[in-house]
């Protein structure tokens, strides 16, 4: 089994993150570990919190909500837990934000304009669209298995 130390630790400072929640961090990390397990067995949501450093409880609402989306899997059981329903490489980023957070959610204009939008544009509209576009782009196209990969490599780098 993988201990705690191969997955990555965001410390409170760096859990600010403008384009993904604490919450779609948690779903990350815990999907990422899930990912590594081997055979693709289930794992205890408390093994998964501690592993992954993340509160237990809360860790369940956000293990349900991949649940529901079909991202996980979960049985109940002596043998059960949570383990992810596909492949790692057909899951997306995306799909593992989407349950748990809103990825696109663009808030107010970065000026601070009240009004903000393709007909009444502010200078940094246009720019601010390139980079949702190419950040949606990132998520759809990079899967967990991408992500464990990266991890191993900097793992053996270390």
């Amino acid at each position: 089994m993988l201990g705690p130390a191969l997955l990555p630790r965001l410390r409170p400072k760096e859990a600010t993150n403008p384009m993904i929640s604490q919450t779609g961090q948690y779903a990350l990390r815990a999907v990422l570990y899930l990912a590594r397990q081997p055979n693709g067995g289930y794992s205890l949501a408390r093994d998964v919190a501690e592993a992954v450093d993340v509160p237990q409880h809360y860790l369940c609402k956000v293990l349900q909500a991949l649940s529901r989306a079909r991202v996980l899997e979960s049985q109940r059981g002596v043998n059960g837990g949570f383990r992810l329903a596909r492949s790692p490489s057909d899951v997306t980023l995306l799909q593992v934000l989407e349950p748990v957070q809103d990825v696109f959610a663009r808030g107010e204009c970065l000026l601070g304009r009240r009004r903000c939008n393709v007909n009444i544009a502010c200078g940094l509209h246009g720019p601010w669209t390139d980079l949702i576009q190419q950040y949606h782009a990132f998520l759809e196209d990079t899967t967990v298995e991408d992500l464990v990969g990266a991890l191993a490599t900097g793992d053996r780098a270390k």
